[in-house]
């Protein structure tokens, strides 16, 4: 299955090229209603490349998840950390 935007997508999301600075994605939320995010595609930087993405749970944990290039994860997000995150062309949904 190819990990395109409209295979996940949601009406609320947001593309980084990059993370060059932490996101708090509650305030970043496309509504303003601070919610947590649910989803985040990871589009490359190689399709199959392994990478990390360094995230507050919405419990408040600090976690590092592995994500393959292409693939979705279902999270509630708080925030995504630059440090320690190493993927690239993230869609986060709300």
């Amino acid at each position: 299955m190819s990990a395109t935007t409209y295979l996940y997508s949601s009406p609320d999301y947001i593309h980084y090229a990059a993370v060059g600075a932490d996101l708090d994605l509650m305030s970043l939320d496309p509504k303003g209603q601070k919610r947590l995010c649910r989803r985040i595609l990871a589009n490359g930087p190689a399709v199959g490349g392994v990478y990390n993405i360094a995230l507050q749970r919405g419990d408040g944990t600090n976690v590092t998840i592995t994500i393959v290039g292409g693939q979705a994860v279902e999270v509630q997000a708080r925030k995504i950390y630059a440090a320690g995150t190493t993927a690239t062309n993230l869609l986060v949904h709300w």
